[in-house]
């Protein structure tokens, strides 16, 4: 049973609607920028990729989840049926917190007393919010596996899809920066003060960004969309808190895996998305996987992070979504910050766009998350 993306569509730093941010990819203008004045979440000139008026309103979460599922029944109208019997899939890694965050800042700022404690039990209002604006009945599930919710989501309703367990699922993502990630990673000292630099000799660090995302998937048997997912695996390496091992072997290991699952062969890969955050581990760990899975020969590849940040538990669906609209115009950017090719490996991103001119294609797409999880999935693209 074939499983399409019959919809999907998202709003970060390049832009709300899909023509801008095809074309800020297309120039290879990033969305990255300095805060402005002192907000509750960030001092002046902090790099992000922001969307502005969201992170400092406590009800920021919602209203940025409200725009993306406007849009995406805007762009794919669903019956009343449909939207009942749609499952809901969330990944997200901030969630609902802003909701308690924003004012404990702001009685801090106030001198008030203010508990130290957040009460909302995880992540799941904000899903229970966006299953009830659709209108679903359907069962509800909400992923915070770090950087690869959204990824783990997907495959996690893939399977679901294939077992006929739901008719349709939306995979859904919503992040927002929060001041407790920002001082929580330059602690852990893998936040950069500068834009980042996946993939280069010189990276030291992500850059955060914010965005909302949605991609409504369906079993189909014969095609009607033109974008298929064809089969996904997750791993988990805990050897380390705050990233997966360095030689590569969980990169690797997803990696085939979903390619096997896929009945795809590594030769077969058009291009590789992959989740490049711009940190000195994570980004060594990758470049070893991808040459372990495609025998020292992998196909081009690029990272997202460099235009839009890191949109940690949204990022994986919103890098899809912006490979898919771009390949709906027949390229692929090149990999944004990028300049020197890291001295451990002669491995380097593309440093122009790939010309794939609307012809059909298999493209893997990677997320390694925070603590050792690991994500991987093929797209095929049916051509213009």
């Amino acid at each position: 049973m074939r499983v399409e993306v019959r919809g999907f569509t998202g709003v970060c730093s390049l832009g709300r609607e899909r023509t801008e941010q095809v074309a800020a990819a297309r120039a290879n203008r990033a969305g990255l920028s300095a805060s402005g004045a002192e907000g509750l979440v960030a001092a002046p000139g902090v790099i992000a990729g922001w969307l502005p008026g969201y992170c400092d309103d406590p009800q920021g979460v919602y209203r940025l989840s409200d725009e993306v599922l406007d849009r995406l029944l805007a762009e794919t109208p669903l019956t009343p049926a449909e939207r009942r019997e749609c499952a809901v899939f969330m990944g997200t890694t901030t969630g609902h917190t802003p909701v308690e965050e924003i004012p404990a800042i702001q009685k801090i700022k106030q001198g008030l007393p203010w508990k130290s404690q957040f009460l909302s039990g995880g992540p799941g209002p904000l899903a229970s919010h966006v299953a009830r604006r659709l209108g679903s009945k359907g069962p509800l599930f909400t992923y915070t596996t770090a950087c690869t919710s959204t990824g783990a989501a997907l495959v996690m309703a893939l399977r679901a899809l294939r077992l006929g367990r739901v008719p349709r699922a939306l995979v859904f993502g919503v992040d927002l920066v929060m001041k407790t990630s920002l001082e929580g990673f330059r602690l852990l000292q893998l936040y950069s003060e500068k834009p980042c630099r996946p993939f280069d000799r010189d990276r030291d660090g992500l850059s955060f960004g914010e965005a909302g995302v949605a991609l409504l998937l369906e079993p189909r048997d014969a095609p009607r969309s033109r974008f298929e997912v064809l089969e996904g695996a997750v791993a988990h390496d805990p050897s380390h808190i705050a990233a997966g091992s360095s030689d590569g072997k969980t990169a690797a290991h997803v990696m085939r895996e979903a390619m096997r699952r896929s009945g795809v062969a590594p030769s077969q890969i058009v291009a590789v998305k992959a989740h490049g955050t711009g940190t000195p581990t994570n980004d060594l760990s990758e470049l070893r996987g991808m040459l372990a899975a495609f025998d020292g020969k992998p196909p081009p590849f690029l990272s997202w992070k460099g235009f839009i940040g890191h949109t940690v538990g949204s990022s994986a669906a919103m890098e899809q979504v912006l490979s898919m609209w771009c390949l709906e115009e027949g390229f692929l950017p090149p990999s944004h910050g990028f300049e020197n090719p890291c001295e451990e490996t002669p491995l380097a991103p593309l440093t122009a766009p790939l010309q794939t001119g609307g012809r059909p294609g298999k493209y893997l797409f990677n997320a390694f998350g925070f603590g050792g999880t690991a994500v991987s999935y093929v797209v095929a693209d049916r051509g213009a």
